[in-house]
């Protein structure tokens, strides 16, 4: 017979990163070919704990602030943590509540707790259950099953009256900088659910389904929605919304297939509405870059062109919001980045039209200004203005807009400033400083500025800066080498690698109750190197060898590219040399040879140029 050949494409490849692939078999005689294409699937380590998610901050601004703010005062963000206290002994394999949407505990009897026998159940509803003052949720609950202490699979539930829980991971995730690299249908027990694939900023890729389970009066059975968009739920009495995230496809189905076991234990379920509801185009990247929003479109249709509707409010202060509609040519059947000029503003709700139908929405909101303050404090203003006239410099990362506040305290008064919305983290590795004006009319008080890492879960361990008496109108720019951890548990230098926050908190040294107004502007991480920046504004010169016989060098460090006029002076007064030297940024040096037959003695080295002066030094000179 023929020899049989086979390859693989792609051949021989390593798959590090956590995604689907598509391996293709082909076999050969060398006459006839036959192949097999066989889906990979390379899962990530952990995912998101539930303990985490569950909103992004729509219409929740000055809530979410605070909410994330006392987070990290409380020390409870950072990498998350399993008690024993917060186990779950999983029931047995068939036991099943018959409790219904409205029963005692309902959400506990309708949540899966059977992922796999090697996973380990945490129950994570204590973290979220505020929750329900700040949104929608009458009743939330949300499980971690987990593998060596790091979440595999998640179950985030919420009970709603009358409407759909109106924040969706798909959404949270994106302006978090997740990319949506997948949205499909797919049939679980002949219903069809949208299955979202979503890959993290740190790398980790999660597959995940949305779904209600929906009551009514006068009905026996629970109506199943899986949508695309919030706004195409039907609402019902009373809806429980399940969020479900894992390392792995499987692992989400098992889930899906448990909660409807358990739903079907009561009543009957049933699909609500049609199935296949998936986007011709949506938006699988969304990013703010500064003064401007970028928005990547993957496209599964022909057609090139539509809209952005954004609803805009330009600071946290506004109640009032602006309309502006962007229209968009992208490509026909793939991605294609728009990029959308927003400055300086707050948040906007963002519809993308496309082929005359509403096809995809999201939000976009930038880290919020907020302030906090302790019982024996009044804040009687807080603004936030927008600022036109900054300037943006590309080497710089800006804390958009600026802010004043009006207190009366004996005590202080905390200004935050999330640098993006959700409170998410921003590697600043390779940023040098960080500067600011300041304004107050009560000049002398105590400025302490700290920087928040996600990483850090205690509050007194953030790094951070004093300014003892406090200038109005002045600008501060400081090393970020100079920030220390209060409590000297850390490392003598700050990783910029996770930052979430700037914290102004302004002190009252006085003793006395007194009211004051302060604000902050212009503030933005920077590249340049204040440290340098500071040993080249120091104004001195170097003379080597000293004493010498007339030749030497003359070293100093210049901030700019300049000359300079570097003289020798007697100890007269009188002029001994003259030499005009062209100064570049950093160190310079200029070599000396003073062929007169100097006499013995102390002599002077003036170096200046215009708007520049060193310190005159001087040398002495031997005879030769």
């Amino acid at each position: 017979g023929s020899l049989l050949t086979s390859s693989l494409t792609p051949a021989d490849t390593t798959y590090t990163v956590a995604n689907t692939y598509n391996v293709k078999l082909v076999v050969s005689n060398g006459t006839c070919n036959d192949s097999i294409t066989q889906q990979v699937y390379v899962y990530s380590c952990a995912v998101s704990s539930g303990g985490t998610g569950g909103l992004e901050s729509k219409s929740l601004g000055a809530a979410i602030g605070i909410r994330n703010f006392n987070l990290y005062k409380d020390g409870k963000n950072g990498s998350v943590q399993y008690n024993a206290s917060e186990l779950i002994a999983a029931p047995k394999k068939g036991a099943i509540s018959t409790m219904g949407i409205n029963g005692v505990n309902s959400l506990a009897s309708i949540m899966p707790y059977q992922v796999s026998t090697a996973y380990t159940q945490y129950d994570k509803s204590a973290a979220v259950t505020d929750l329900t003052s700040i949104t929608n949720a009458i009743d939330i609950r949300t499980i971690d099953f987990t593998l060596n202490n790091s979440p595999k699979a998640v179950a985030f539930a919420t009970k709603t009256v009358g409407a759909i829980y109106s924040h969706t991971k798909p959404i949270c995730d994106r302006l978090k900088g997740a990319q949506l690299l997948n949205v499909e249908n797919v049939q679980i027990q002949n219903i069809p659910f949208v299955r979202y694939t979503i890959l993290q900023p740190n790398g980790e890729t999660e597959y995940a389904i949305s779904f209600s389970a929906g009551q009514k009066a006068g009905r026996s059975s629970y109506s199943i929605q899986s949508k695309w968009l919030m706004s195409n739920y039907a609402s019902e009495d009373t809806m429980v919304n399940y969020q479900l995230w894992a390392a792995s496809p499987a692992d989400v189905t098992t889930m899906v297939k448990e909660i409807l076991s358990r739903l079907q234990s009561n009543m009957t379920v049933a699909q609500l509405g049609t199935g296949n509801d998936l986007p011709g185009a949506y938006v699988s990247a969304a990013s703010r870059q500064g003064t401007n929003l970028n928005l990547t479109v993957n496209n599964r249709t022909a057609t090139t062109t539509g809209y952005f509707k954004l609803t805009q409010r330009n600071t946290e202060n506004n109640t009032t919001s602006s309309n502006v509609v962007v229209p968009f040519t992208i490509n026909a059947n793939g991605k294609t980045t728009v990029s959308i000029p927003v400055g300086d503003s707050y948040d906007a709700d963002i519809t993308m039209v496309f082929n005359n139908n509403t096809e995809d929405m999201l939000y976009m909101a930038d880290g919020i200004w907020g302030n906090s303050t302790d019982n024996n404090t009044t804040v009687s203003q807080f603004n936030v203005a927008n600022n036109s006239s900054r300037t943006y410099n590309a080497n710089e990362y800006a804390l958009m807009r600026d802010v004043k506040v009006q207190a009366t305290t004996p005590s202080y008064v905390s200004i935050y400033k999330y640098l993006r919305g959700g409170a998410t983290a921003v590697n600043l590795t390779g940023y040098k400083s960080f500067k600011f004006t300041t304004a107050t009319n009560t000049e002398g008080l105590n400025l302490r500025v700290t920087i928040t890492k996600e990483g850090v879960n205690n509050w007194k361990s953030q790094y951070s800066y004093l300014i003892t008496g406090l200038q109005d109108g002045q600008t501060y720019q400081i090393g970020t080498n100079e920030f220390k951890s209060a409590d000297n548990t850390l490392p003598a230098s700050i990783d910029l690698s996770d930052v979430t926050s700037v914290v102004y908190n302004i002190e009252n040294p006085t003793g006395q109750t007194i009211s004051f107004n302060a604000g902050i502007a212009n503030a933005a991480f920077s590249k340049v190197d204040i440290t340098y920046q500071n040993s080249l504004q120091a104004k001195t010169v170097g003379i080597s060898p000293n004493p010498n016989n007339g030749t030497f060098k003359v070293s100093f460090a210049s901030p700019a590219t300049t000359q300079l006029q570097l003289t020798i002076i007697d100890n007269l007064g009188r002029m001994i040399s003259s030499t005009l030297v062209n100064a570049t940024v950093g160190q310079n040096s200029a070599s000396i040879n003073l062929n007169q037959g100097l006499k013995k003695g102390l002599y002077y080295v003036s170096l200046q140029g215009s708007g520049i002066k060193y310190d005159t030094q001087k040398v002495m000179i031997q005879n030769k």
